[in-house]
């Protein structure tokens, strides 16, 4: 990699800056081969590589700002996602936050004897078991149904009249 000058971003290492400046100047839709970004920081970027992490750490930083990148392992590469993408992928962590809930929520309730824990201990058994439930019901796809259908832009208020 020559020698060249970056700007600081907080605490990230130049190598992630550099592909974070290359990274932003892409449209929706584009395709970054491992290849090309390897030219760029003279690291190969493929999982598993050396320069994974710095290229993992500029998606993330860029996921805040609104850039969102998905690793293609098909193809070697990373896109930039569509908005329609960007939807489905949420679909699919919403299915897995869902899934990781329900899961949890049946151990605490069928593997912990809220009469046999210390006087101490029961108050959080019982907070984290409402709070898995509150996850449980807001997480469902009849939920997501539910919220499209009151109103034309749903809000967080919308969310928590489900409850009622």
């Amino acid at each position: 990699m020559q020698q060249t000058s970056t700007r600081a971003i907080g605490q990230h290492h130049p190598i992630t800056v550099l592909l974070i400046e290359h990274l932003t100047k892409s449209k929706v839709g584009d395709f970054e081969s491992d290849i090309s970004m390897q030219r760029l920081c003279g690291l190969p970027v493929g999982v598993n590589q050396k320069g994974y992490g710095y290229l993992q750490s500029a998606i993330r930083y860029l996921e805040k700002t609104g850039i969102v990148w998905k690793r293609i392992p098909t193809k070697e590469g990373i896109k930039r996602q569509e908005p329609e993408e960007i939807i489905e992928r949420t679909q699919n962590d919403l299915r897995c936050i869902s899934r990781k809930t329900r899961r949890s929520s049946g151990r605490l309730s069928h593997g912990v004897d809220v009469s046999a824990l210390p006087q101490e201990k029961r108050p959080i058994a019982l907070a984290l078991a409402a709070q898995l439930g509150a996850m449980q019901l807001i997480g469902r796809t009849d939920s997501t149904k539910k919220l499209m259908n009151a109103t034309g832009t749903p809000q967080i208020g919308d969310a928590m009249r489900i409850f009622g």
